[in-house]
């Protein structure tokens, strides 16, 4: 099953066992998650995205029969469940949520669709359906449920206020009210009788119905009612002795005790039918009784605020009120406001207010004028009970949070703030206890209400919701509100903002170098405040008032420094249940943990009091921590104060040139662990500067000894951005490198390139890789990095199935401005200008190249290959590949070596399958400008020196364009070229044949009518 969000252009796919989300855009998945397989091994049945994009609601099987909301930006849990308690529901099998995102339908295999009420999760309403509900779909409206099933019809159904108005409006038809089970089970014709007030009809059809099944007891009960209306009370008690027809003979008397039997004399009787008749009864008869049935009476049908019971009330004893003209609205607002008396002489006023405020919310005009006239007598006593409860509310509200049970304290605080007396510090502890619950929304609400009470109180509120659930754009805006009232704020308000700025690009977890402990980022901040810097800060800024900003940024800057460490690793490295509870210093010191005590003490000589490791400050348990570690690591890396790298193969006797040969240059991860940092220090194995460099920073100096092996141009060691810019070279990096985990080729790479992924480890090296390669050809638009020798990818055939693949090939040269002057001189005379303009805007107008669904979309001059024919004197061996002499319309004549067997043909002998060679079309051609800045910014970095342009000066935006830029793209195009062989697979798609060296043509000749043919062969096809 798929659902799609429409802004959010976002996918889900449901599998019984997990649900998958993807962008259906890029076609890459963004995260895999159990849902209802997690409780009891449930299966996954329906799912659907609530208005806003922001949530995701899932139903679950019989094993988990519940409605479950998953925060969209976290993938986790919000709030309890939907619960669904009837055991013959076997399930949720279909959902949907309505337009304005406020109600969600569900149906289920009881034959019942079920309206649920997002705010509070409550069932409101219930619709029967005649035979098992497969579907189910709100009109666009929002006013109609449609329901169909396998009974092959279509149910419509109204969906009811909140407050059950409808119920008791009679305009309303049969069909367009919500079905409850009725008292009377009477067919519609007997029905409309009675309410038409034809009884006469209404007991000939009944007499009909007693006289064809004598044991049919409904019809003997209905009878009696119909007879009891028209006054017949003897006929009426013969049918049956019921306390409702001693009731209209006038014999109040006789009836009360009929009906006060305890409700366990009869374990399957309807306690809230004969109570809502004991309460009526009570009532008009003005017997004013306060005896123990009564108050059970007056308990049952006021006992639940939820507004299913008002409803039930209202539809599922809608006979009563039909057949005698009893007000049962009278007896539901009599009930409701017993029970608020009472609840206000017992103390509760919390529960007292929630009672009033549940009668007002359900009331219609008329019952709310009732209530108000009710409350005015009582408005005394709740002010009285308010100011004596208000206080101890805050306090329960408090402890409750103390005590991590965020569903109380919201309760408790909205109590506080439902008695009027509302501050900025209700607001803002309500929002913290729905930010803990993951109540996004709802916390921002309550932010803007603090906002409105204390501006610069609400703003930290809202930075601190947006950030939780990653909302960063909006967070950032938010925190340039705050900043730009410093200069009216307090110092320790300056302090913090500047302490929650640095934290941003800080580690999840840092080891304290002076106790040896973990420490997380609050514990951080809580040793700040309790340090000396902080104290003298206090008094620094107090005396120097014209310092205060500066010397505020410095202190912070320097006490939350850190130091990165980068190393291989090696045996057993102690991770995080290794360290946490313990202090590095007391460990054992044998192999790695020594390595890690000597990493602590290093970095706490150098004057910094935080240190991180990978091995041990991330909890690689936690399938939300590791992944955003690691796609943060890059940036930790470029905010450290200093990365430590310690070369375990170096000994102390190594001269120059011991580094190039040390393992560390060949791991995955250090590519990034060496370009992010501003200030790097290689150590040998004995803890010694490399080199005996003492030296501040190694960075400049050593990386020119790495730049022979490792082919990172020098000017990239100090100004390196993450980005798109330059990305084949950036692969050839990575190709000489290697990693432990598979998939780790491709991970240790997103931030080099700048890319969000989804970390999937267990998706195989070839899937991880290829989602990489994707995203980098979609916003790069870089062809290059589709030039490349090896084995195709499973993930896509024109990607390589291992990295490596990129060191095995060249670029080929560009032509200087001499060689395209002398071309152009040339084709002055071969080539029309016209024809040379046409060329120049058709492919001027292609689109980039892209992928969907694993498949590439690759704009591209296309030659057919007319003859395919492997050489004669080859021998048959499959290992050492095939040879093949190749002919296309347009090229020279060439030869390609693969390890696959092809259908060889010529135009003597054709083949039905086709076959091109393919020149992938490259925009940076057209010498157009490219004022694109895709490179990440990283704060203190300023922009790199821009790279000699490879093709050549670029022309000027609004210089016209005219026969001499064409015939330069034609000069260009007519060099030799690397071309892509495509086999037919399908239709229009087409997969690549790899050969083993690179396929370099040339075209056979630059004449107006040869390139009238390019025109014509300028296509966008599409690679499998």
């Amino acid at each position: 099953m798929h659902s799609v969000f429409p802004v959010w252009r976002t996918s889900c796919h449901r599998d019984i066992r997990d649900i998958q989300i993807w962008n259906p855009n890029s076609k890459e998945q963004l995260k895999t998650f159990q849902a209802h397989a997690a409780f009891n091994s449930a299966w996954n049945y329906s799912l659907s995205w609530a208005s806003d994009g922001r949530r995701l609601l899932t139903a679950g099987s019989y094993l988990d029969p519940a409605i479950r909301e998953w925060d969209t930006s976290t993938w986790e849990q919000v709030g309890h469940a939907y619960n669904n308690t009837s055991p013959s529901s076997k399930g949720i099998n279909t959902l949907v949520v309505n337009p304005t995102g406020t109600l969600v339908a569900s149906t289920s295999y009881d034959h019942y669709v079920r309206l649920w009420r997002l705010s509070d999760r409550r069932i409101i309403a219930s619709f029967k359906h005649s035979h098992t509900v497969c579907c189910v779909t709100f009109s666009a409206d929002g006013k109609y449920i449609l329901s169909g099933g396998l009974d092959k019809k279509i149910s419509q159904w109204a969906v009811p206020s909140f407050d059950s108005k409808a119920c008791f409006n009679p305009s309303l038809s049969a069909m367009q009210k919500p079905y409850f089970p009725q008292i009377l089970d009477m067919d519609s014709t007997t029905r409309d009788a009675c309410i038409n007030g034809d009884l006469d009809t209404a007991e000939a059809l009944l007499t009909q119905q007693i006289d064809a099944d004598n044991n049919d007891h409904n019809a003997y009960a209905n009878r009696s009612f119909v007879r009891a209306r028209k006054a017949d009370w003897d006929r009426a008690l013969d049918d049956a002795l019921k306390a409702i027809a001693l009731f209209n003979a006038k014999q109040h008397r006789e009836a009360i005790p009929r009906i006060q039997q305890p409700p366990d004399a009869s374990p399957n009787a309807d306690s809230l039918a004969c109570s809502i008749v004991e309460v009526y009864l009570d009532n008009l008869s003005g017997a004013g009784r306060n005896g123990d049935a009564g108050d059970f009476a007056v308990n049952t049908i006021a006992g639940s605020s939820e507004s299913a019971i008002w409803s039930t009330i209202c539809s599922e004893y809608e006979d009563l009120t039909v057949l005698f003209g009893w007000d049962l609205k009278s007896v539901w607002q009599i009930a409701n406001q017993r029970r608020c008396d009472a609840l206000l002489q017992a103390g509760g006023i919390r529960e007292a207010l929630e009672s009033y405020r549940y009668i007002m919310d359900m009331s219609d005009g008329a019952t709310k004028a009732s209530c108000l006239a009710w409350s005015t007598g009582k408005s005394s006593s709740i002010e009285r009970y308010a100011a004596k409860g208000f206080t101890n509310i805050i306090a329960s509200g408090d402890a409750a949070f103390d005590a991590n049970d965020y569903d109380e304290a919201i309760e408790l605080y909205s109590a506080a703030i439902n008695l009027d007396s509302a501050s900025d510090a209700i607001f803002t502890n309500r929002s913290k206890a729905k930010l803990k619950q993951r109540l996004w929304e709802d916390a921002l609400l309550d932010a803007q209400e603090v906002i409105k009470l204390s501006p610069s109180n609400g703003y930290r509120v809202k930075h601190a919701v947006l950030h939780a659930a990653q909302h960063y754009d909006e967070a950032i805006e938010a925190f340039q509100v705050i900043l730009s009232e410093l200069d009216d704020s307090t110092d320790a308000r300056q302090q913090e903002l500047l302490i929650r700025a640095r934290m941003e690009h800080t580690p999840i977890r840092v080891l304290d170098t002076s106790t040896g402990r973990l420490c997380e980022r609050k514990a951080q901040i809580e040793a700040f405040e309790r340090s000396t810097e902080y104290k003298e800060l206090l008094s620094s800024i107090t005396k120097r008032t014209d310092l205060r900003m500066e010397r505020i940024k410095e202190v912070v800057k320097k006490y939350f420094s850190y130091v990165m460490l980068s190393h291989r690793w090696e045996g057993k490295e102690p991770l995080l249940c290794d360290i946490r509870g313990n202090s590095v210093y007391e460990l054992e010191s044998v192999g790695s943990v020594e390595k890690l005590q000597r990493f602590c003490e290093t970095a706490r000589d150098a004057g910094c009091r935080w240190a991180w490791s990978d091995t041990c400050c991330i909890n690689k348990e936690d399938t939300v921590e590791l992944p955003e570690s690691i796609t943060s690591m890059f940036r930790w890396y470029h905010h450290s104060a200093l990365t430590i790298v310690y070369l375990s193969d170096v000994s102390p006797s190594s001269g120059f040139g011991a580094l190039l040969r040390s393992v560390w240059i060949t791991r995955g991860w250090t590519l990034q662990e060496f370009l992010a940092p501003n200030i790097i220090l290689f150590y040998r194995n004995d803890w010694t500067p490399y080199l005996d460099d003492h030296s501040n920073n190694h960075k400049e100096f050593i990386m020119q000894e790495l730049e022979s092996v490792t082919g990172i141009d020098s000017r990239f060691h100090v100004t390196f951005r993450p980005g798109m810019k330059d990305p084949r070279e950036k692969l050839v990096w990575a190709s000489k490198r290697f990693t432990e985990k598979p998939e780790d080729v491709a991970y240790s790479l997103f931030g080099i390139f700048g890319v969000h992924l989804p970390v999937i480890y267990g998706e195989t090296k070839q899937k991880a890789l290829g989602r990489l390669l994707e995203k980098i050809v979609a916003q790069s638009r870089d062809i290059s990095v589709l030039d490349w020798v090896g084995k195709s990818s499973e993930f896509s055939s024109c990607l390589p199935a291992d990295i490596t693949s990129y060191g095995s090939t060249f670029l080929l040269p560009h032509p200087s401005e001499d060689e395209i002057q002398d071309s152009i001189e040339l084709l002055q005379v071969a080539v029309d200008g016209t024809v040379a303009l046409e060329l120049y805007d058709k492919l001027n107008g292609t689109n980039h190249p892209g992928f969907s669904n694993q498949r590439l979309h690759l704009p591209c001059i296309m030659f057919r290959v007319t003859q395919l024919k492997r050489r004669r004197h080859q021998l048959e061996d499959e290992e050492i590949g095939f040879t093949y002499d190749l002919k296309a319309r347009g090229l020279r004549d060439l030869h390609i070596t693969t390890d696959k067997r092809l259908v060889q043909f010529s135009p003597a002998r054709p083949t039905a399958q086709k076959f091109l060679l393919v020149r992938p079309w490259d925009r940076r051609l057209l010498e157009l400008p490219d004022f694109s800045d895709d490179t990440e910014s990283m704060d203190d970095l300023s922009p790199p020196p821009s790279p000699s342009d490879p093709h050549g000066g670029f022309f000027e935006e609004h210089e016209p364009l005219g026969p001499e830029r064409a015939l330069r793209l034609i000069a260009r195009l007519k060099r030799p070229f690397r071309a892509f062989l495509l086999a037919q697979q399908y239709g229009e798609q087409y997969t690549r044949i790899i050969s083993e060296y690179d396929i370099i043509a040339e075209v056979e000749e630059t004449t107006s009518e040869s390139i009238r043919d390019i025109i014509d062969c300028v296509k966008t096809v599409e690679v499998v």
